[in-house]
């Protein structure tokens, strides 16, 4: 089936006009952002559009065109969610939107499963040590019986692909959508603004 009928929708964050409407399912998120939030109350361009919730995707404005209904949302790898639509302008940090992701989660997490305790601290680990270009070999894995320990840095790159690991154990292993949902925001900024990051599209498609 296909959404139908409306649904209130709350347009925050850096929108001109904000606030809470009530809005047809398939009208676009470009639509909703320019035409009923009337773009940035800063006047510069949209960055990113966070929908869902603190937990929700981030959206490209290259995605504007993107139906606002649940399955074009889950067709795209985001969420509807509660509605709520907040919008970034071009000076937003996305690294640090990221990393606030995880921080939410390990903050907010009751402790009961390891995917959503352990895995949030562990993302914003690894979200810093790409931030920093990789990770050096630590004191142990210098010892001479540690042999089979990675003789060289880990660069930035094999930091992604241990930061798309995680996302993946903790989107399909955590008991709630806590720990299933804050892959999505995290992983949809690495994705559409990697140079946030400090990573090149090359790097991060070698990764």
């Amino acid at each position: 089936g296909r959404s139908k009928g409306t649904m209130p929708v709350q347009i925050a964050g850096n929108v001109k006009h904000g606030g809470l409407y009530e809005t047809a399912f398939g009208v676009t998120l470009g639509e909703l952002v320019n035409e009923i939030g009337g773009g940035t109350a800063s006047g510069r361009p949209v960055k990113a559009v966070q929908v869902g919730g603190p937990l929700g995707a981030y959206i490209h404005p290259d995605q504007f065109d993107l139906p606002f209904d649940y399955e074009a949302f889950a067709a795209a790898d985001a969420l509807v969610g509660h509605g709520g639509i907040v919008v970034f302008d071009d000076t937003v940090d996305m690294a640090a939107m990221a990393r606030f992701a995880m921080v939410f989660c390990a903050a907010e997490s009751c402790g009961k499963c390891t995917p959503c305790r352990i895995g949030s601290v562990r993302g914003v680990e690894i979200i810093e040590r790409i931030l920093a270009g990789g990770r050096m070999a630590d004191s142990v894995e210098r010892l001479p019986q540690m042999h089979n320990a990675a003789k060289t840095p880990r660069d930035a790159g094999g930091q992604v692909a241990l930061l798309e690991d995680l996302c993946d154990v903790m989107k399909s292993a955590s008991l709630c959508a806590l720990g299933g949902f804050t892959p999505y925001p995290v992983m949809s900024a690495l994705k559409h603004w990697p140079e946030d990051f400090g990573i090149r599209a090359s790097e991060k498609a070698s990764a």
